[in-house]
């Protein structure tokens, strides 16, 4: 079975001058801690053309191979600014 889960979030930048990088990264950990997906991506804040806002980030996660049990998905996103904390978001789901 080729099975894949898809996964759209919105990152939201509201302060987008200076003009600066933002990364965004996806992974998914199994319940044993390995991590069996992993994706990054740099987005700028130019995109926004100078107002605060939000773009999309979409991806798939192929599920071929994985085994049934718990896993956890975790989007971070980070600007690329001094002293800023990245926004996480974490969703635990099930393979069966």
């Amino acid at each position: 079975m080729n099975s894949e889960i898809s996964a759209a979030v919105e990152v939201y930048d509201n302060k987008p001058t200076p003009t600066h990088g933002i990364d965004v990264t996806a992974r998914v950990k199994a319940d044993d801690g390995r991590i069996v997906f992993n994706k990054h991506e740099e987005r700028s804040s130019e995109e926004l053309h100078g107002t605060p806002g939000g773009f999309g980030y979409t991806f798939r996660i192929p599920l071929q191979g994985w085994t049934p049990g718990l896993y956890v998905l975790e989007v971070e996103a980070k600007t690329r600014l001094n002293g800023a904390e990245p926004a996480t978001r974490v969703i635990q789901f099930e393979v069966k």
